[in-house]
């Protein structure tokens, strides 16, 4: 199949525009809100209204946000254990103990004089030369030190290793789970359809294998992504750490290269990661999987990519800002406080993570909806052009 045949394949048809105009006429009764507003005027919705509809469906069906929640608590519980780990580390690492020219401490220790004397006792210029007052001192190696900074920085580095290892394999599962389920009970409240009672909907065949598929491919990417902005960071602290003995302009003429960088990677990851939430939804609502799911996101895509950057921008503030505290969490070592401050959190993201997945919901029906019109509005004024070339 040629390019412009798949290209084609995946716009939609004249009574697919149809039936979605009037299905979202109905929206706000399938909805469910209270004000009855709904979503009618979806063509007009940006990024802040997308998110107060978003909060609107998550509270409009108390069943539902029930069973949201309880999909969340795997990932809930290992999120918290994940991020006072990663706190730990990023404090730890931030002390710049890998960077230390002598790491080994020496300890000076005062000998007396009549104990040096006795050992020494055979050596006559040693005793006629030593003044009574003198101290004589012994360095020696403070193995209590040394060796918990060797067992610090082994368990940095196992904890690291650690961290990369849940990321890469434990947390794509959790969040799937818990983005399989809000997806489908989300799209089941915005539908103008009759809403399935919570039996139904637990008794529902769903089919996993393609979205996870989908899944993995986003979750490659997005990891690959997020590895080169730490990496740039990485190297950025290093630099500012070697540059304190030796500073130099061409150190910060390197941090500014550094910066820009990392603002511009940051400033794609945004877009991309909504192009990739989009991506996800059509997985599971279109029953599309792989490059075919990846294309038809970018076709609806196309019109309202300033939409999902924002979206994505607000998601990503709310939850980095969310984890500040955690810093202060983690210099708490471990201590009630700490485990208490993370816990609360990490409930707020959690849930913040249950929103941003209904909000890119109603993003994808936002840019389909665009997406239609836009064609529609593209046959009328083809046809106003060949009626104008008949009659002249």
């Amino acid at each position: 199949m040629s390019a412009g045949n798949a290209e084609a394949s995946l716009q939609p048809k004249d009574k697919d525009i149809e039936s979605q105009n009037e299905r979202l006429q109905e929206t706000g009764e399938g909805i469910g809100i209270v004000d009855g507003q709904g979503i009618n005027h979806l063509k007009q919705l940006k990024s802040f209204e997308i998110l107060k509809s978003a909060l609107k469906i998550f509270k409009s069906n108390t069943k539902f946000m029930f069973l949201m929640i309880l999909s969340i608590l795997p990932y809930f519980v290992f999120m918290v254990f994940y991020e006072m780990k990663l706190q730990k580390s990023i404090i730890y690492a931030s002390s710049n103990p890998l960077l230390n020219h002598h790491p080994i401490k020496m300890r000076a220790t005062r000998i007396p004089l009549d104990v040096i004397s006795s050992i020494l006792k055979n050596s006559v210029s040693f005793s006629q030369s030593v003044n009574q007052t003198q101290q004589y001192y012994i360095n020696y190696y403070d193995d209590d030190d040394n060796t918990s900074y060797l067992n610090k920085r082994n368990e940095f580095f196992s904890d690291s290793l650690h961290l990369c290892l849940f990321y890469l394999f434990l947390y794509p599962l959790l969040e799937f789970l818990s983005l399989s389920i809000t997806t489908k009970l989300a799209t089941e409240v915005h539908a103008a359809e009759k809403q399935s009672t919570l039996r139904e909907l637990l008794h529902q065949k769903v089919n996993i294998k393609g979205p996870f598929i989908t899944y993995l491919y986003v979750h490659l990417l997005s990891s690959m992504t997020l590895f080169g902005l730490f990496w740039i960071v990485v190297w950025n602290h290093l630099s500012y750490s070697f540059s304190l003995r030796s500073p130099s302009i061409g150190f910060v003429l390197y941090t500014a290269i550094q910066s820009v960088m990392f603002l511009a990677l940051l400033y794609k990851f945004m877009g991309w990661s909504a192009f990739w939430n989009m991506v996800m939804v059509i997985s599971f609502t279109q029953d599309l999987t792989g490059v075919a799911a990846f294309g038809l996101s970018d076709y609806y895509g196309r019109h309202c990519k300033k939409t999902g950057f924002h979206l994505m921008l607000g998601f990503f503030v709310f939850g980095n800002v969310l984890r500040l505290p955690c810093l202060y969490a983690g210099l708490c070592n471990g201590s009630d406080a700490g485990v208490w401050i993370t816990c609360i959190v990490m409930i707020f993201v959690s849930i913040g993570n249950l929103v941003k997945w209904v909000a890119f919901v109603l993003y994808f029906y936002h840019c389909k909806q665009q997406t239609m019109e836009k064609k529609i509005d593209d046959q009328e004024q083809d046809k106003t052009v060949k009626a104008a070339a008949v009659h002249s």
